[in-house]
């Protein structure tokens, strides 16, 4: 039987409901020896509107408004942090990282600080930024499995698989049910040529969805593991779910027609390279096994 599971409530709507309880009581915050200042206090209710603008998906707004509480207190670590998501949501992300470094000057020892930090900066390609960051914050806190998380993805980034698996399955180890970090063992495991353990992996990930609610993205990599296997009509039976998933894209089509023209459905797969042609004309792999394909009919 399928596990179900019951998710939190958006982090970003349980930020904004704390911001503001805490405004009502009294506007004191934890960690505070009294009332926060008049600055504080409108840099808090500004970044509740922002987040609320955020949760609408009014990015534009949200940014203007979470600016307007950076400028309001500048000392606002909070404000610079919802700042800084807003900023890498719109695609500003030299700006992004701008506030989330001048938050963690303001609050060194904050943990998930230096996780997104060095998310952001490995996002950015500065790799030695972000494993100094993830390095911190495992010093910080030596069970986060974000900092874990963010260790394994830089040594991937370095090529490193052996060592991203670790990283990988340590942080698993301190939240076995975050369905991304699954995905990334399982995802590493096949890019190791264990296709086999990518694909226990994976159903451990399918197991925690219902039957039809699987994301595209575990349909493709199961699709994948599968057929390096050598199971090629399931290979080809998962990757075509997965494109109909959607939306369709010409890797996908690619791979599919892969298996398909594997297990001897030559038509099939030639339908799947038109396809993805038509969705990107200049994929030069299905080009190539479409030429192929044509050579030997």
């Amino acid at each position: 039987m399928r596990r179900s599971r019951t998710t939190n409530r958006p982090a970003i709507a349980a930020v904004a409901v704390c911001v503001a309880l805490a405004l009502v009581a009294g506007c004191r915050l934890p960690g505070m020896d009294g009332p926060v200042s008049k600055d504080l206090a409108t840099s808090r209710q500004l970044s509740h509107r922002g987040l609320s603008a955020m949760e609408r998906g009014d990015r534009q707004t949200a940014q203007q408004i979470l600016a307007r509480a950076v400028d309001v207190c500048p000392s606002d670590v909070e404000a610079r942090q919802h700042y800084a998501e807003s900023l890498w949501q719109n695609g500003k992300q030299p700006g992004a990282v701008e506030q989330i470094d001048a938050a963690l000057k303001l609050a060194p020892d904050n943990e998930s600080l230096h996780v997104r930090a060095g998310q952001m900066h490995l996002a950015m390609n500065d790799i030695e930024i972000a494993s100094s960051e993830a390095d911190q914050a495992i010093r910080l806190n030596s069970k986060s499995p974000g900092a874990w998380r963010l260790r394994g993805q830089i040594a991937a980034r370095r090529g490193n698989l052996r060592q991203a698996l670790a990283g990988f399955h340590r942080a698993v180890s301190y939240d076995p049910h975050d369905r991304e970090l699954l995905i990334d063992v399982a995802e590493t495991y096949r890019q190791l040529g264990q296709p086999q353990q990518a694909l226990v992996t994976l159903h451990e990930v399918v197991d925690t969805y219902s039957p039809g609610d699987e994301p595209q993205r575990v349909l493709l990599l199961e699709g994948l593991a599968l057929s390096a296997m050598g199971r090629n009509n399931d290979a080809a039976e998962r990757l075509a779910q997965a494109r109909d998933r959607g939306p369709a894209s010409a890797e996908i089509c690619y791979h599919l027609a892969q298996a398909q023209a594997a297990s001897g459905q030559s038509i099939s797969a030639r339908a799947s390279l038109e396809q993805a042609l038509q969705l990107e004309p200049a994929h030069v792999a299905s080009q190539t096994l479409l030429t192929e394909l044509s050579q030997r009919r």
